[in-house]
This record gives C-alpha cells, structure tokens and sequence, in this order.
C-alpha cells in the first residue's frame, strides 16, 4: 500500500488528481464539485472520502459510516483520497473515539481506523498485502471548513 500526507494544502490541488477517474463518493457537502465522473464503488478508479479524525501517536486516519457514507466506497476502489480538516487532528485514540462519537450524535455502527495496508496469509504461509481496503491512500490535511 502507497500512503501520502498532504498537509495543509488547498483541496483544489487535488481536483487534477482526481481528473477523469471514476469517482465513488461519500454525500459529505465538503467533498461536492471535486469529481467529474461518478461510479458505483464495485467499478471506481478512485475512493473520495471525509476523515473524522487522525491519531498522531498512531498514525492513522479514522472514520465512521453513516447514512451517506456506505462502507463499499471506502473499502472496494484500488485508490482513496481522504480529506481531514486540521483540527480534526488529536493526541490519541481515547480522544479520536470520542470526537467520532461527538460528530456522529449517538456511537456510530462502525468506524475503521486505517495506518497502513492490509495485511493476509493464506494456507501456504504466502503473505499478501492491500487485499481488504484500497492499496493507495492519500490523506489530504487542510483547513477546507
């Protein structure tokens, strides 16, 4: 899995990235008007999703699924770009669980942390990589709100 941080950079540097890729995205408003081609997230190039929350002590970029945000989109493209307002950024899990609780109203029914690929065995001991999520991620780190 290739994973890239793109700290506090304009979303709209990520419109060119986007490009003509088929598109599965979350119904987030801040994610409006970045992509051109939408796709079912079984045929997308490319994942756009809205992270809650990253971990610093962890490394990882957390979200919840909810009405709007369907599971298949984060998980099926070969591709994801997460965006991840700047002050969603917190100290460690404790405080990363409690601000997806806050941001949600109520526990949400799942909430993935991801910090680095996937990782699968198979009966030969033959170790396989990025099998359960994307392979690529970019996280993009800005001050969108």
């Amino acid at each position: 899995m290739r994973v890239q941080l793109f700290v506090s950079c304009p979303v709209d540097l990520f419109y060119p990235e986007v490009g003509e890729r088929t598109v599965a995205r979350w119904r987030d408003a801040a994610l409006n008007g970045i992509a051109s081609s939408e796709a079912a997230a079984a045929a997308a190039e490319v994942s756009l999703i809205l992270a809650d929350v990253a971990v610093a002590s962890t490394g990882a970029i957390g979200w919840a699924h909810r009405s709007g945000r369907p599971r298949a989109v984060a998980l099926l493209p070969p591709r994801q770009i997460a965006l991840l307002a700047e002050e969603d950024l917190v100290a460690g899990v404790p405080e990363a669980l409690q601000r997806v609780e806050l941001a949600s109203g109520s526990p949400p029914p799942n909430i993935v942390f991801a910090a680095g690929p996937s990782r699968t065995s198979d009966i030969e001991r033959r170790s396989i990589r990025g099998v359960h999520a994307p392979r690529e991620l970019d996280a993009v780190v800005s001050s969108y709100r």
